[in-house]
């Protein structure tokens, strides 16, 4: 199955203690949008961009909000 979707990955993150159940796999915008509206994070990666890079801002921006949580 060929889609016109115009993102290689994405990451979604979830900064909230609620289990979000996700199907897989993505073929529109507004799954994306869909799933923002739950109060997740999804970043698109695009042909020119790298996963490894995202991921890893991704999981530095989840830990410092996981870091304020136990601060309060």
């Amino acid at each position: 199955m060929e889609t016109d979707f115009p993102y290689r990955n994405l990451i979604v993150v979830n900064p909230t203690e609620e289990p979000i159940k996700i199907d897989i796999p993505v073929f529109s915008e507004e799954w994306i949008e869909t799933h923002r509206q739950l109060g997740l994070e999804v970043i698109t990666i695009k042909e020119e961009q790298t996963f490894l890079s995202n991921f890893r801002k991704a999981k530095v921006k989840l830990d410092q909000l996981k870091s304020e949580k136990e601060l309060l």
